[in-house]
């Protein structure tokens, strides 16, 4: 426990040795980098596509229902959710040189180069987010999400019209042969469904089939009054890079019309309001160790990350989609692990998170 309380006491009389980073020929060390974090903003949107049929104007009066008058597709923003994404911070490097007191062997690291753990297993060790996104702006990326398959036209669908005068009737005519045979299909199914029927089906599967060729010939008619409307979910990921306090920064647009877009295209604003808290650190109270200066509290080359934090909040026309507080490695303060934890013949067991640097536990 003594090895363990070093740490809460040391803060950084040496913060110079953090930055030492020159790399010498033949020098025996290891260099590694804290961690940054990037937000990450998932935008959930709907496209509906809808199409008009060729007798939406006959719907009103023919079926009493309200159809799609006009083919057309717009946008439905659904949610925006938020999300960390981490990468290397190649402004703050930590040189750790080999000696006898810390092995390097027992260093650990992601597959993206963050230190995870020291004498840790690395199967139990956990793999940072990373954003792998196209950019649009230094600080401000976008990914697109899969593409819709194309929508089917009504020129290759085949009304099931039956009558002996279907190639000479006008569409007025159309309109109520195919009001009559939806009619006829609906009294047909309930025929079946009743075992109304002079031939009915033989068994239950005959009869599956039956129902389902007359539900298929059923929306087929329907849709042609009624349109057709499809709905694709999409998602949008925008990745965020805080460098500094905002009020109304606008990260995207949405558009009824075109879905999400660049910050600079013609839209409505999703505004990003951001306030950042920079990890601070006494340097008057360096090396002290309780009330008294303590030689024996020596920092050790290996350094923790104590992140900073930031309030956000997400919103799209006076609508709150994000607010939250998340930890930012970037905007914290390294810290070294006491050198009295390393000892020769008990190293410690030491737990970091790659997402902040920070120190998730150690083990003696």
């Amino acid at each position: 426990m003594k090895k363990i309380g070093c740490i809460v006491g040391l803060l950084m009389a040496s913060f110079g040795a953090f930055s030492q980073t020159e790399i010498v020929l033949n020098e025996p060390a290891v260099i590694y980098y804290m961690p940054a974090n990037d937000l990450v903003f998932t935008i959930e949107y709907d496209e509906i596509i809808e199409q008009k049929g060729i007798f939406a104007k006959y719907a009103k009066e023919f079926l009493y229902v309200d159809a799609i008058q006009e083919t057309k597709t717009h946008y439905n923003l659904v949610g925006i959710q938020q999300d960390i994404a981490t990468r290397l911070d190649y402004n703050r490097p930590v040189k750790v040189v080999a000696q006898n007191e810390l092995p390097l062997q027992y260093l650990n690291f992601t597959e993206d180069g963050l230190l995870s753990g020291y004498n840790t297993d690395k199967s139990f060790m956990p793999v940072s987010p990373t954003a792998k996104m196209n950019t649009w702006a230094a600080d401000c990326r976008i990914s697109d999400g899969n593409f819709p398959t194309p929508e089917e036209s009504w020129s290759n669908v085949v009304l099931p019209l039956f009558s002996e005068n279907f190639y000479s009737m006008g569409l007025d005519n159309l309109a109520l042969e195919a009001r009559k045979q939806l009619l006829q299909i609906r009294e047909m199914k309930l025929n079946v469904l009743c075992g109304e029927v002079e031939h009915s089906p033989s068994d239950g599967r005959s009869t599956e089939l039956v129902l389902q060729e007359f539900e298929r010939q059923e929306r087929i008619l329907l849709e042609a009054f009624l349109g057709k409307r499809k709905v694709i979910r999409r998602f949008k990921q925008v990745t965020y890079t805080p460098s500094e306090p905002q009020k109304n920064a606008v990260i995207a647009k949405f558009s009824e019309n075109a879905g999400v877009l660049e910050a600079d295209k013609k839209g409505e604003p999703i505004n990003l309001a951001i306030s950042i808290t920079k990890q601070q650190i006494n340097k008057d109270l360096a090396y002290s160790y309780g009330d008294k200066k303590d030689p024996r509290v020596q920092p050790s080359q290996l350094f923790y990350n104590l992140p900073g934090h930031a309030d956000i909040k997400v919103t799209y026309r006076d609508k709150q989609f994000v607010k939250t507080t998340v930890p930012l490695a970037q905007f914290g303060v390294a810290l070294p692990l006491a050198q009295s934890l390393f000892a020769p013949n008990a190293l410690p067991h030491i737990f970091f998170n790659p997402q902040t640097g920070n120190v998730k536990g150690i083990i003696p």
